[in-house]
């Protein structure tokens, strides 16, 4: 029982603690020192992919941000700086990662945008917003400022409910200024949030199913980081085994947990086996390092170091998954939808479906970001993630910023009027009409 009391007290603390914190107080120099040190260290140690960037002189940049992490005033601009500095790793495993107090305090405006062609146009708004801000607008200013000046001071997202002030050129070509606020996470917890067009609000559910037609079963994973996903899936299998074909939807899956990805892609491949990613990391010995250094500032000889120049590897090959005999396929041609979001555990899922001759992928080249993050806390709340494990396909051939291309390319529909429409479905049920596969 006493345990019991000191562990309830414990927690009420540690909430306490962190309901305490605010993105507006301030931070010691201390810790602004510590925070941008520990992640150039961890980093210089750690990181899979500086070859990527030969120009990168990491040591030089970390010199740099010393007086900018400095000058920061409050919590958020610590944030920001460091979200900076691992930023020019240009990894997407690889950031500085929040607790809720941050989104407690900070917002965006109800406004969703695209890049399009270089330049910012509105898919949609809170439906409020419509008439002043209508769809399709192209916003040329932010403040006053170039996005890239506005993203680099006070942003996108910023405290809640301040005002931003937009500059658009309607579609009719009418130039005006509109002032809004930083609501729409506080619009969305008092469940007044409503957009205009409905239809482009991002998908709410993590698993569906459907039956399109007798024939067409449709399955869509909005993500791999939830074990009922394989639950939700298993108990789907008696409808889709009552289907001709199936089209597997992963457009918005950013990943998750690979075991995950794994027990749901041994019923789609055709195969008597998947492979998985090869992988490698990067090692460290000291002595090793010691001697490098030696022969290099003693005695100044041009060799060729490992160890200092961050190039010494630990090789893995393809892990082998076998699948049992008594697993029961579903036995049918699967088409796959991936777009540029389709990352992490969700491209990994393509890799092990990789050589099925009934799986087909429509869409777009998927995001190219995996591997394994090391992660470490930093003073006020933040953790970071360092990417550690650098993956590539069975081959050995590289994706990781360069991504995995569909058997079938779609380019991706922009929409600057409110209209919807799913050219990779429709693209996939042409497919399955003709009765096109890709070529094997």
């Amino acid at each position: 029982m006493k345990k019991l009391i000191v562990f309830l007290f414990l927690v009420i603390c540690g909430i306490a603690r962190v309901q305490s914190q605010s993105m507006q107080d301030t931070v010691s120099s201390e810790d602004k020192l510590y925070a941008l040190s520990m992640i150039w260290k961890e980093a210089d140690y750690n990181f899979a992919f500086f070859d990527r960037q030969p120009q990168l002189n990491w040591d030089s940049l970390y010199r740099a941000y010393i007086p900018k992490i400095l000058k920061t005033k409050n919590v958020l601009e610590y944030f920001r700086v460091l979200s900076s500095f691992t930023k020019q790793l240009k990894d997407g495993h690889t950031s500085v990662m929040t607790q809720q107090f941050y989104w407690n305090e900070i917002d965006s405006p109800p406004v969703e945008a695209i890049l399009y062609q270089g330049k910012r146009y509105v898919t949609a708004v809170e439906v409020s917003l419509k008439d002043s801000i209508p769809v399709g607008s192209e916003i040329v200013k932010f403040n006053g400022q170039n996005w890239n000046d506005f993203s680099a001071g006070e942003g996108w997202f910023y405290f809640n409910n301040t005002p931003l002030t937009l500059s658009i050129i309607t579609p009719e070509k009418k130039a005006t200024n509109v002032t809004i606020l930083r609501n729409q996470n506080l619009l969305f917890r008092a469940h007044t949030l409503k957009w205009y067009p409905v239809q482009a609000q991002s998908a709410n559910f993590d698993f569906k199913y459907q039956s399109l037609s007798p024939k067409i079963a449709y399955v869509a994973i909005n993500t791999f980081g939830d074990s009922t996903m394989v639950d939700s899936f298993k108990k789907v299998l008696p409808q889709l085994r009552k289907h001709k074909t199936l089209i597997f939807d992963i457009r918005k899956n950013s990943g998750g947990n690979d075991d995950y990805a794994i027990q749901i892609a041994k019923y789609l491949t055709g195969k008597p086996f998947m492979l998985g990613p090869q992988w490698r990391a990067r090692t460290s010995n000291a002595a090793k390092r010691a001697w490098e250094s030696a022969d290099k500032v003693l005695y100044k000889k041009d060799v060729k170091t490992l160890y200092l120049s961050r190039d010494s590897w630990e090789v893995h090959p393809s892990d082998t998954i076998s699948i049992a005999d008594t697993l029961k396929r579903l036995n049918m041609p699967v088409f796959i939808l991936t777009s540029a979001n389709t990352a992490s555990a969700a491209e990994d899922f393509l890799i092990y479906l990789l050589g099925s001759k009934n799986v087909t992928r429509v869409g777009q080249t998927t995001a190219g970001t995996s591997g394994q993050p090391e992660f470490f806390e930093i003073p006020k709340g933040f953790t970071v993630r360092i990417c550690a494990k650098r993956d590539a396909l069975p081959n050995g051939t590289d994706y990781i910023n360069i991504g995995i291309k569909p058997d079938v390319p779609v380019e991706p529909f922009v929409s600057l009027k409110g209209e919807v429409k799913d050219v990779e479905m429709e693209k996939s049920l042409k497919l399955i009409k003709t009765g096109m596969l890709k070529s094997k």
